[in-house]
């Protein structure tokens, strides 16, 4: 019968915490003292199915990590107002917004979240802010520029909100949140909507979206763009381009 120790030419180690999960400890066995466990690191490259939110809807918003998120928002028919909170293994419904929206942006976590930019029944764009406690929404103040389809990340006290419209001149707008006002930062580097985004309020990054001074660059539309922008808290930088075309 092959043994650990033939397979990796060591025994298993007797630690009172467990080991780093990074590169090097993928296929490690360990017993952990404290727990009172045997532990293994595998590593999983592969998507699985979860829970079904309980109302369908698009043009929402989320925040969060994989085992607590939040959905908030959307486009039903009709313009919600939900919110969905997840948990890894199913949905449950949270606090209700106090203005519903779609095609809206946010930031931060399940329950410190930020919502801002969005699309309403009227008007067709907003400046309005809300802030998420785990239960309950509140009304923050408005953004400098009123837009929908834009972009957000960050924190709830350290947000950034990048394009969006469409129209002039909010296409080329970011303005950052301190968790109690919106400040103007520098213009992203093209007229842009419909982008995504990821990072902090001093290292974001934006991708793809629909700006329509660009050429075409294939996809069904003109305008969808391969684009990719840094952001490091005050200014723009291009940087090597997506592979293929993509728009929110």
């Amino acid at each position: 019968m092959t043994e650990y120790s033939g397979i990796k030419g060591t025994r298993v180690r007797y630690l009172s915490s467990d080991v780093t999960l990074n590169d090097a400890a993928k296929g490690q066995i360990w017993y952990n003292s404290t727990t009172g466990k045997n532990k293994s690191f595998v590593e999983f490259k592969a998507w699985s199915s979860g829970a079904n939110m309980p109302v369908a809807k698009r043009a929402l918003w989320s925040a969060g990590t994989q085992t607590a998120a939040l959905g908030f928002g959307g486009y039903g028919p009709g313009v919600f107002n939900t919110t969905e909170e997840y948990y890894g293994f199913n949905w449950a419904t949270g606090g209700a917004m106090n203005t519903p929206g779609y095609h809206l942006s946010g930031a931060g976590t399940q329950t410190a979240a930020v919502a801002f930019a969005r699309g309403t029944p009227t008007p067709v764009k907003g400046p309005l802010t809300e802030e998420y406690n785990g239960s309950s929404w509140s009304e923050q103040p408005d953004m400098g520029s009123a837009r929908y389809n834009a972009t957000g990340w960050g924190t709830q006290t350290a947000a950034v909100c990048a394009g969006g419209g469409p129209g002039q001149p909010t296409m080329l707008l970011t303005e950052e949140y301190d968790g109690s006002s919106w400040t103007n930062s520098s213009n992203y580097p093209t007229k842009i909507y419909g982008l995504g985004s990821a990072g902090t309020q001093t290292a974001g990054l934006g991708c793809g979206g629909y700006a329509p001074d660009q050429a075409n660059q294939g996809g069904t539309y003109p305008g969808n763009t391969t684009l990719v922008c840094h952001y490091d808290g005050s200014s723009w930088t291009t940087s090597t381009p997506l592979i293929t075309v993509a728009t929110g």
